[in-house]
């Protein structure tokens, strides 16, 4: 998968699991970090922009909810429970554009899932990796 979607996903599951560890600042690290590690395009960083301000949100809101402490939440539902498939959206937006620009089964497979989680629908009618490949 795109490095750049597994360190997405990986910041909202911190902000989300144990927000009271990140900070303004180690956002901004965060975003140096994924910056440092791999070449970001600038239609990749405008979609990174949109996840940093999510993310903001979701840390924000489990730092004051009375559930952050509640381990059998999982992330994912974390994510849902403060801010719902919107939080998706920008997550979304940055898979589809990396499947675009590097195609990956897994990456496919990401977008596939997102998609559902954002539109509540299939997304090409359940097209496989292989058919989409070949369509493109």
């Amino acid at each position: 998968m795109s490095s750049i979607v597994d360190e997405v996903l990986s910041l909202y599951q911190g902000v989300v699991t144990d927000p009271s560890t990140w900070s303004e600042q180690s956002v901004v690290d965060w975003v140096d970090s994924v910056g440092a590690s791999e070449e970001v395009d600038r239609q990749s960083a405008k979609y990174l922009r949109r996840v940093v301000r999510v993310a903001e949100k979701l840390r924000l809101f489990w730092s004051a909810d009375v559930r952050r402490d509640d381990d059998s939440i999982a992330w994912q539902s974390r994510v849902d429970i403060a801010l719902g498939p919107r939080a998706w959206r920008p997550v979304l937006d940055l898979a589809t554009h990396r499947l675009a620009v590097a195609p990956t089964e897994v990456l496919f497979d990401v977008v596939n899932d997102l998609f559902r989680v954002v539109n509540n629908r299939p997304w090409l009618e359940d097209t496989s990796y292989q058919e989409w490949l070949d369509d493109t």
